[in-house]
């Protein structure tokens, strides 16, 4: 698929084609079919509160049964603050409390990373 757009003294060509989640039409909609809705479930990370005070809760699935996670704390200069292993559930899903008093991060903007050999994930994280 594709097309042209003639906007006077020019002609603009445009191709559509995969997009996450689906494939593109156009009018910039998605269609997206039941593998597709699967693959975005499983690269699911929810982060809150985001912004934080301290604590934040953290649930992340998409990895293999029991494998092994390292999850890291980085701030914006690429210092990292934090680093921990987690193990993946039976399900390929993790479930953590970071308790703001064991971590002490100053307020700012950093980067969560969840990295495992099955998948990559990361997040903005803001502390208040």
């Amino acid at each position: 698929q594709g097309g042209q757009q003639d906007n006077g003294a020019s002609r603009d060509e445009f191709v559509v084609g995969q997009c996450a989640g689906g494939t593109a039409e156009r009018g910039g909609s998605t269609q997206s079919g039941p593998e597709e809705i699967q693959a975005n479930l499983a690269a699911h990370l929810v982060l809150y509160p985001n912004p934080s005070q301290g604590t934040v809760h953290l649930r992340a699935m998409g990895y293999q049964p029991e494998e092994t996670v390292t999850l890291q704390i980085i701030d914006l200069s690429g210092r990292t603050h934090h680093v921990q292993s987690l193990t993946a559930d039976a399900q390929g899903q993790l479930a953590i409390t970071l308790e703001g008093s064991d971590h002490r991060l100053a307020p700012g903007l950093y980067q969560l990373r969840l990295l495992g050999s099955s998948a990559r994930k990361h997040k903005a994280l803001r502390i208040e």
